[in-house]
């Protein structure tokens, strides 16, 4: 390797090697190319907002692909200390004869939860320590510095996995990373979270902790979240 080719990887390696890690939970709207095993899918826009003494996390997938169309929205209500407030979902999806619309409420007291969906309630007692998939992670990965190798684990409560039941999270840093972003080369953080068997998650934080671009590998989909 000649001189040029050195000084270019020093500085490549100086580059993921520094940079500032989080030192709060971002707040604020962004907006994502939504892409489905390398394909242009629809859209969605993630915000995370302080109100008092709770977050509100909200999130809106729109999807529209090869005639299928459906748009799914979540709110997610949580104290600043983390104790679930509250789930709400809604999933509109089109049917030959229109639109379909689901909509579920998560109601938590304590290890109570009550559950309204299609008219219906139900109440179910939960066992065991649970938060909800809100800023908790992002809480604890701030704490640790966003150490490489630093390891989050707990458990979540999401009546679209589990009815009745919590479902166990591991998040783990893996470290700071030179990520292809639309075309371009950032360094970011790279952060990935298991929920489960069900699915794996990668996320790339820039430097306040806003998700840049992640990817979700669910069976045989690749989905992908860009920031726009």
């Amino acid at each position: 390797m000649n001189h040029c080719g050195r000084a270019i990887l020093a500085a490549l390696l100086i580059s993921l090697g520094c940079g500032d890690v989080p030192e709060s939970i971002p707040t604020g709207s962004w907006k994502y190319a939504l892409l489905i095993n390398g394909v242009r899918a629809g859209n969605a826009v993630i915000s995370n907002r302080r109100e008092g003494e709770t977050y509100v996390i909200a999130s809106e997938l729109n999807i529209n692909l090869a005639g299928m169309q459906n748009v799914s929205k979540q709110v997610i209500t949580e104290t600043t200390s983390f104790t679930p407030v509250k789930i709400e979902t809604s999933n509109r999806i089109k049917i030959p004869t229109g639109w379909r619309d689901i909509e579920t409420t998560a109601l938590f007291r304590g290890p109570s939860v009550e559950i309204r969906s299609g008219g219906r309630k139900t109440v179910v007692t939960l066992k065991g320590d649970f938060v909800l998939d809100g800023n908790y992670f992002t809480a604890k990965l701030i704490e640790g510095r966003f150490r490489e190798g630093l390891e989050i684990k707990g458990a979540i409560y999401d009546p679209s996995i589990e009815l009745d039941a919590l479902v166990p999270v591991t998040t783990r840093v893996v470290g700071r990373e030179l990520v292809d972003v639309a075309g371009t080369k950032r360094s970011l953080l790279h952060v990935s979270q298991s929920i489960d068997v069900i699915k794996s998650a990668d996320s790339y934080l820039d430097e306040r902790g806003v998700m840049v671009k992640a990817v979700v590998q669910m069976m045989n989909l690749r989905i992908e979240l860009v920031l726009e």
